[in-house]
């Protein structure tokens, strides 16, 4: 009876528990921009990022799968604008994260025939996206300024442009961070979706293809420099801004 039991837990087992290498291509944007008292820049196209990673996962039943991941993450945004005087005023973005996603996969067709053929799934989760590094640019007229001396010139120094002067003043108040990473958050919470097709190659081997997109529930802007803006000769509220992100997936999984 117990060598019974424990062939069929093996059986089980081996049909449930799967190992997956996955990446990605993906358009990036830093939504609702933190302009840090200025006047809001136009965005520069979008942003192009790959994204890398490993999920370890349990098939249920063939049609309903739980992963727990982690991935390496870049997101950004690039900014220009002259704000009608003539200027080249340009900034960039660029953040990289190691975030955990938590995947629910549903296989449409698979627990009447698992482990055999191409299905499509919908795939949907939370993301827990921790803050590695974070890098910002600013540049005027062709040379890289601090962020202080690029809020200063776009206030106009006499011949002010748009802006909330307390909201700049501040800046002086926070001092020039010594990391780039001090004006973001430690944590970014996401959620995202999918939808794709899955293709076993053999009993254990499958592949996956899916268009995968998805953004920040939270504010990725640290507490300290959330700062209002002005917009339209007024001053503008503050409001959160967000990672999105949106590309095409490659997974190569394993099935025990």
């Amino acid at each position: 009876m117990l060598l019974v039991t424990f062939f069929s837990m093996q059986s089980f087992a081996q049909g449930g528990l799967y190992l997956g290498l996955n990446g990605s291509g993906n358009a990036t944007i830093v939504a609702n921009q933190m302009n840090y008292g200025q006047k809001e820049m136009d965005y520069d196209a979008v942003t192009f990022h790959p994204f890398f990673g490993l999920e370890l996962g349990y098939d249920l039943n063939g049609g309903s799968m739980l992963s727990l991941g982690a991935n390496l993450q870049q997101t950004g945004q690039k900014y220009k604008d002259g704000f009608g005087n003539g200027d080249k005023l340009k900034k960039e973005i660029k953040l990289n994260y190691l975030s955990i996603p938590i995947t629910y996969r549903f296989v449409v067709g698979g627990a009447k025939d698992p482990n055999h053929g191409t299905k499509f799934f919908i795939a949907l989760g939370p993301q827990f996206s921790l803050l590695q590094k974070a890098e910002v640019t600013h540049n005027v007229n062709g040379k890289d300024v601090t962020l202080e001396a690029f809020a200063n010139h776009v206030a106009g120094g006499g011949a002010p442009y748009n802006f909330n002067s307390a909201e700049i003043n501040k800046l002086t108040t926070n001092g020039e961070p010594a990391n780039d990473k001090d004006l973001f958050a430690s944590m970014d919470i996401q959620g995202f979706v999918g939808l794709g097709i899955q293709s076993f190659l053999s009993q254990s081997f499958f592949i996956t293809l899916e268009l995968r997109g998805g953004g920040s529930l939270t504010d990725i802007n640290a507490e300290a420099w959330r700062l209002d803006g002005y917009k339209d000769g007024q001053r503008q509220k503050y409001a959160a801004s967000r990672n999105v992100f949106a590309g095409l997936r490659l997974g190569l999984n394993y099935k025990f």
